[in-house]
C-alpha cells in the first residue's frame, strides 16, 4: 500500500505488518492462556520440539 498515492482500501490491499509478527503472538498465546491450553510461565521445549 502506497500511502502518497491516497489509493483506496479494499479486500485485496496488501499491509505491511514489519514486526507486528510479536503482537500478533502474544495475542495468540494470551487466547491460548484464556482457553488453559498452556500457561504463561511454561517452558517452549514443553510446546515446541
Amino acid at each position: 500500500m502506497d500511502l502518497a498515492k491516497k489509493d483506496a482500501v479494499d479486500p485485496n490491499t496488501i499491509f505491511f505488518l514489519a514486526s507486528m509478527s510479536k503482537a500478533f503472538t502474544a495475542c495468540a498465546v494470551g487466547l491460548l492462556v484464556d482457553d488453559g491450553k498452556l500457561d504463561w510461565n511454561d517452558p517452549v521445549v514443553e510446546h515446541l520440539p
